[in-house]
Protein backbone atom coordinates (compact mmCIF):
# COMPACT_ATOMS: atom_id res chain seq x y z
CA UNK A 1 0.00 0.00 0.00
CA UNK A 2 1.30 3.34 -0.81
CA UNK A 3 0.83 7.17 1.27
CA UNK A 4 1.38 10.79 0.14
CA UNK A 5 4.63 12.76 1.19
CA UNK A 6 6.14 15.81 0.89
CA UNK A 7 9.50 15.57 -0.27
CA UNK A 8 12.15 18.36 -0.05
CA UNK A 9 13.98 17.58 -3.86
CA UNK A 10 15.93 20.84 -3.97
CA UNK A 11 16.63 24.08 -2.00
CA UNK A 12 14.37 27.13 -3.01
CA UNK A 13 11.05 28.61 -2.77
CA UNK A 14 8.39 26.28 -1.93
CA UNK A 15 6.81 26.04 -5.22
CA UNK A 16 9.99 24.38 -6.22
CA UNK A 17 11.75 22.69 -3.30
CA UNK A 18 8.93 20.41 -2.88
CA UNK A 19 7.01 17.33 -4.20
CA UNK A 20 4.03 15.26 -3.56
CA UNK A 21 5.15 11.75 -4.44
CA UNK A 22 3.55 8.16 -3.32
CA UNK A 23 6.00 6.05 -0.93
CA UNK A 24 5.48 2.65 0.37
CA UNK A 25 3.32 2.60 3.50
CA UNK A 26 5.99 1.53 6.04
CA UNK A 27 5.25 -0.99 8.67
CA UNK A 28 6.21 -0.90 11.84
CA UNK A 29 9.30 -2.84 13.50
CA UNK A 30 8.46 -4.83 17.19
CA UNK A 31 8.90 -1.89 18.88
CA UNK A 32 7.19 0.78 17.03
CA UNK A 33 3.79 2.35 16.35
CA UNK A 34 2.80 3.00 12.97
CA UNK A 35 0.85 6.85 13.05
CA UNK A 36 -1.89 7.82 10.57
CA UNK A 37 -1.07 11.40 10.70
CA UNK A 38 -4.22 14.15 11.19
CA UNK A 39 -1.90 17.18 11.23
CA UNK A 40 1.39 18.52 10.42
CA UNK A 41 3.02 21.62 11.69
CA UNK A 42 6.38 22.96 10.39
CA UNK A 43 8.87 24.85 11.90
CA UNK A 44 12.02 26.26 11.46
CA UNK A 45 13.94 23.03 10.81
CA UNK A 46 11.39 22.50 8.12
CA UNK A 47 12.44 25.91 6.56
CA UNK A 48 16.30 24.87 6.89
CA UNK A 49 15.87 22.08 5.22
CA UNK A 50 13.70 23.54 2.08
CA UNK A 51 16.27 26.54 2.22
CA UNK A 52 19.72 25.10 3.38
CA UNK A 53 21.61 25.16 6.59
CA UNK A 54 25.36 25.55 6.88
CA UNK A 55 25.71 22.86 9.71
CA UNK A 56 23.70 20.20 7.55
CA UNK A 57 24.27 18.49 3.82
CA UNK A 58 22.07 18.99 1.44
CA UNK A 59 21.49 15.13 0.37
CA UNK A 60 17.88 15.13 -1.40
CA UNK A 61 15.36 14.17 -1.23
CA UNK A 62 14.49 15.01 2.69
CA UNK A 63 11.36 14.59 4.56
CA UNK A 64 10.01 17.13 6.50
CA UNK A 65 7.03 17.47 8.97
CA UNK A 66 8.21 16.22 12.24
CA UNK A 67 5.74 17.75 14.49
CA UNK A 68 2.51 15.92 13.62
CA UNK A 69 -0.43 14.47 15.27
CA UNK A 70 -2.41 11.32 14.65
CA UNK A 71 -4.05 8.30 15.10
CA UNK A 72 -2.20 4.94 15.44
CA UNK A 73 -2.94 3.06 12.99
CA UNK A 74 -0.55 -0.81 13.24
CA UNK A 75 1.51 -1.86 16.53
CA UNK A 76 4.54 -3.99 16.53
CA UNK A 77 4.40 -7.05 17.92
CA UNK A 78 6.19 -6.12 20.90
CA UNK A 79 4.38 -3.02 22.00
CA UNK A 80 2.66 -3.72 25.22
CA UNK A 81 1.26 0.25 26.27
Amino acid sequence: MVMRAAHVTELGDPEEALTIVDVDRPEPDADEVRLQVTACALNRLDIFARLGHPDEADEFPKQTGGDIAGVVDAVGAEVRE
